[in-house]
Protein backbone atom coordinates (compact mmCIF):
# COMPACT_ATOMS: atom_id res chain seq x y z
CA UNK A 1 0.00 0.00 0.00
CA UNK A 2 1.11 3.57 -0.67
CA UNK A 3 0.86 6.34 1.94
CA UNK A 4 0.94 10.10 1.54
CA UNK A 5 4.27 11.79 2.22
CA UNK A 6 4.08 15.49 3.02
CA UNK A 7 7.06 17.54 1.94
CA UNK A 8 8.23 21.00 2.91
CA UNK A 9 9.24 21.93 -0.63
CA UNK A 10 7.28 22.40 -3.83
CA UNK A 11 8.24 20.53 -6.99
CA UNK A 12 5.73 20.12 -9.76
CA UNK A 13 4.63 16.48 -10.18
CA UNK A 14 6.73 15.30 -7.25
CA UNK A 15 4.94 12.75 -5.13
CA UNK A 16 6.77 10.40 -2.86
CA UNK A 17 5.59 7.58 -0.67
CA UNK A 18 6.71 6.00 2.55
CA UNK A 19 5.90 2.87 4.49
CA UNK A 20 5.06 2.81 8.16
CA UNK A 21 7.97 0.96 9.80
CA UNK A 22 7.23 1.56 13.48
CA UNK A 23 3.71 1.84 14.76
CA UNK A 24 0.46 1.28 12.95
CA UNK A 25 -1.16 2.83 9.94
CA UNK A 26 -4.04 5.10 10.96
CA UNK A 27 -7.45 3.67 10.15
CA UNK A 28 -9.13 4.85 6.95
CA UNK A 29 -11.65 7.68 7.05
CA UNK A 30 -14.13 5.23 5.53
CA UNK A 31 -13.91 1.62 4.38
CA UNK A 32 -16.18 -0.86 2.61
CA UNK A 33 -14.85 -4.46 2.64
CA UNK A 34 -16.86 -5.74 -0.35
CA UNK A 35 -18.31 -2.80 -2.30
CA UNK A 36 -21.03 -3.54 -4.81
CA UNK A 37 -21.28 -1.93 -8.23
CA UNK A 38 -21.57 1.87 -8.04
CA UNK A 39 -21.14 1.90 -4.24
CA UNK A 40 -19.71 5.02 -2.60
CA UNK A 41 -18.09 6.10 0.69
CA UNK A 42 -17.34 9.43 2.38
CA UNK A 43 -13.72 10.56 2.29
CA UNK A 44 -12.34 13.99 1.43
CA UNK A 45 -11.23 16.03 -1.56
CA UNK A 46 -7.59 15.75 -0.42
CA UNK A 47 -7.15 12.03 0.07
CA UNK A 48 -5.66 8.72 -0.82
CA UNK A 49 -8.39 6.48 -2.26
CA UNK A 50 -7.82 2.85 -3.15
CA UNK A 51 -9.68 -0.30 -4.07
CA UNK A 52 -8.59 -3.86 -4.77
CA UNK A 53 -9.97 -5.16 -8.05
CA UNK A 54 -9.98 -8.45 -9.88
CA UNK A 55 -8.43 -7.68 -13.26
CA UNK A 56 -11.03 -8.03 -16.01
CA UNK A 57 -10.90 -10.26 -19.06
CA UNK A 58 -13.16 -7.71 -20.77
CA UNK A 59 -14.64 -4.33 -19.93
CA UNK A 60 -13.31 -1.92 -17.31
CA UNK A 61 -12.88 -1.42 -13.58
CA UNK A 62 -13.10 2.08 -12.08
CA UNK A 63 -12.05 3.85 -8.89
CA UNK A 64 -14.07 7.08 -8.64
CA UNK A 65 -12.94 9.99 -6.47
CA UNK A 66 -13.65 13.67 -5.94
CA UNK A 67 -17.20 12.64 -6.74
CA UNK A 68 -19.63 15.57 -6.84
CA UNK A 69 -22.62 13.87 -8.49
CA UNK A 70 -23.29 11.16 -11.08
CA UNK A 71 -22.00 13.31 -13.97
CA UNK A 72 -19.10 15.19 -12.29
CA UNK A 73 -16.15 13.25 -10.85
CA UNK A 74 -12.63 11.90 -11.45
CA UNK A 75 -11.88 8.22 -12.06
CA UNK A 76 -9.01 5.82 -12.53
CA UNK A 77 -10.03 3.31 -15.20
CA UNK A 78 -8.40 -0.06 -15.86
CA UNK A 79 -9.26 -0.42 -19.54
CA UNK A 80 -9.08 -3.96 -20.93
CA UNK A 81 -9.63 -2.83 -24.52
CA UNK A 82 -6.51 -0.67 -24.64
CA UNK A 83 -4.52 -2.47 -21.88
CA UNK A 84 -4.19 0.91 -20.18
CA UNK A 85 -4.67 2.69 -16.89
CA UNK A 86 -6.55 5.90 -17.71
CA UNK A 87 -6.93 8.98 -15.52
CA UNK A 88 -10.24 10.50 -16.58
CA UNK A 89 -12.33 13.45 -15.47
CA UNK A 90 -16.05 13.59 -16.15
CA UNK A 91 -17.70 17.00 -16.49
CA UNK A 92 -21.44 17.19 -17.14
CA UNK A 93 -21.39 13.54 -18.20
CA UNK A 94 -18.58 13.93 -20.74
CA UNK A 95 -15.39 11.92 -20.14
CA UNK A 96 -12.00 13.49 -20.86
CA UNK A 97 -8.98 11.19 -20.62
CA UNK A 98 -6.26 13.27 -18.97
CA UNK A 99 -3.54 10.65 -19.29
CA UNK A 100 -2.94 7.00 -20.16
CA UNK A 101 -0.36 4.51 -18.88
CA UNK A 102 0.23 1.16 -20.62
CA UNK A 103 -0.12 -1.77 -18.21
CA UNK A 104 0.09 -5.54 -18.54
CA UNK A 105 -1.97 -7.87 -16.40
CA UNK A 106 -3.30 -11.42 -16.16
CA UNK A 107 -7.09 -11.63 -16.03
CA UNK A 108 -8.50 -12.68 -12.68
CA UNK A 109 -5.53 -11.45 -10.60
CA UNK A 110 -6.07 -9.00 -7.73
CA UNK A 111 -4.46 -5.55 -7.94
CA UNK A 112 -4.86 -2.26 -6.09
CA UNK A 113 -5.95 0.91 -7.94
CA UNK A 114 -4.98 4.10 -6.10
CA UNK A 115 -5.65 7.81 -6.55
CA UNK A 116 -3.76 10.43 -4.53
CA UNK A 117 -5.22 13.96 -4.49
CA UNK A 118 -3.87 17.01 -2.73
CA UNK A 119 -4.95 20.49 -3.75
CA UNK A 120 -4.79 20.64 -7.53
CA UNK A 121 -2.43 17.65 -7.83
CA UNK A 122 -3.67 14.19 -8.72
CA UNK A 123 -1.74 10.96 -9.34
CA UNK A 124 -2.93 7.43 -10.01
CA UNK A 125 -1.28 4.04 -9.45
CA UNK A 126 -1.77 0.47 -10.67
CA UNK A 127 -0.29 -1.57 -7.84
CA UNK A 128 3.15 0.04 -7.41
CA UNK A 129 3.27 1.29 -11.01
CA UNK A 130 2.89 5.08 -11.07
CA UNK A 131 0.36 6.25 -13.62
CA UNK A 132 -0.54 9.70 -14.87
CA UNK A 133 0.10 12.77 -12.71
CA UNK A 134 -1.74 16.01 -13.40
CA UNK A 135 -2.50 19.43 -11.97
CA UNK A 136 -6.19 20.30 -12.29
CA UNK A 137 -8.62 22.22 -10.08
CA UNK A 138 -11.75 20.46 -11.37
CA UNK A 139 -14.09 18.93 -8.73
CA UNK A 140 -12.11 20.00 -5.65
CA UNK A 141 -15.40 20.13 -3.72
CA UNK A 142 -16.03 16.41 -4.32
CA UNK A 143 -15.50 14.42 -1.11
CA UNK A 144 -16.91 11.02 -2.10
CA UNK A 145 -15.04 7.94 -3.40
CA UNK A 146 -16.55 4.89 -5.05
CA UNK A 147 -16.36 2.13 -7.64
CA UNK A 148 -17.68 1.71 -11.16
CA UNK A 149 -20.89 0.08 -12.34
CA UNK A 150 -19.21 -3.16 -13.40
CA UNK A 151 -16.34 -5.28 -12.12
CA UNK A 152 -15.32 -7.16 -8.99
CA UNK A 153 -14.14 -5.00 -6.09
CA UNK A 154 -12.78 -5.49 -2.55
CA UNK A 155 -11.56 -3.16 0.18
CA UNK A 156 -12.62 0.33 -0.89
CA UNK A 157 -10.54 2.57 1.42
CA UNK A 158 -10.38 6.32 1.78
CA UNK A 159 -7.71 8.12 3.81
CA UNK A 160 -8.62 11.79 4.04
CA UNK A 161 -5.69 14.19 4.52
CA UNK A 162 -5.54 15.61 8.03
CA UNK A 163 -8.01 13.15 9.57
CA UNK A 164 -6.62 10.50 11.87
CA UNK A 165 -9.20 8.66 13.90
CA UNK A 166 -7.83 6.38 16.59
Amino acid sequence: EIYLAYQNYDHQFTMDYHRVQDGEQPPPHDAIPDPGASQFAACGADCLAQVTITTPSSGTNELRFRYVDNVNFWKVVLNQTGSTLDLTKQIAGVDTVVGTTAVTWTSGEPVVLTAVCFGTRIRCFYGRLAGTATTDAQHQAGTIIGVGSSGTYRDLLGYAAGTHRV
